[in-house]
C-alpha cells in the first residue's frame, strides 16, 4: 500500500511541475485520478455489473466506475475543449471524496441535527424589549 500511495503523490506532484515547466511551450499537463473501475484489477472475480455494484452499496454514487468514463475523461483532457486545463488533478473517485470528506462532514451534520432539534424543542423565549419599544412607551408612538 504504501509504495501505490506513495507513487500516487509523486504523480501529483510531477503534474504541478511538469505543467509549470511545460507550460510556456503551451503543453499542457493533467492527472486523471481514478477510483474503482471495473477491468480485471477492479474486479478481480469477474462478477457481473449487479453483483459487483452490490459492493458498492455506500459509495456516494452506488456503483463502479466504468472504463469508458476514464477514456471520456481523457479525450477531454486531450481536446481544445480543455485549452485553459493545466496542472490540474482530475479525480474521478467518488469514494475519496466519501472517505475524505465523509466522517467530517458526518459529524458536522449530526451536531448541526441535534442543535436544531434542540432549538426547536426550547420553549420560545420572550422578546427583550429594545430601546425603541421602551421609548415609544415612555414618550407614545406620535412623539
Amino acid at each position: 500500500m504504501v509504495a501505490y500511495v506513495s507513487s500516487k503523490w509523486a504523480m501529483r506532484g510531477l503534474t504541478k511541475v511538469a505543467a509549470i515547466e511545460l507550460g510556456p511551450a503551451r503543453i499542457r499537463v493533467n492527472t486523471i485520478l481514478p477510483g474503482s473501475i471495473l477491468t480485471p484489477m477492479g474486479n478481480p472475480n469477474g462478477e457481473d455489473m449487479a453483483t459487483y455494484n452490490r459492493h458498492f452499496a455506500g459509495h456516494p454514487l452506488g456503483r463502479i466506475g466504468l472504463p469508458e468514463e476514464i477514456a471520456k475523461l481523457a479525450l477531454f483532457l486531450a481536446s481544445d475543449d480543455s485549452s485553459y486545463c493545466t496542472g490540474a488533478e482530475f479525480l474521478a473517485d467518488p469514494r475519496v471524496i466519501e472517505a475524505y470528506l465523509g466522517h467530517k462532514y458526518a459529524t458536522r451534520a449530526a451536531q448541526l441535527s441535534e442543535a436544531a432539534s434542540a432549538a426547536l424543542a426550547a420553549p420560545t423565549p420572550t422578546p427583550t424589549p429594545n430601546a425603541v419599544d421602551i421609548a415609544e412607551e415612555e414618550v407614545g408612538p406620535d412623539a
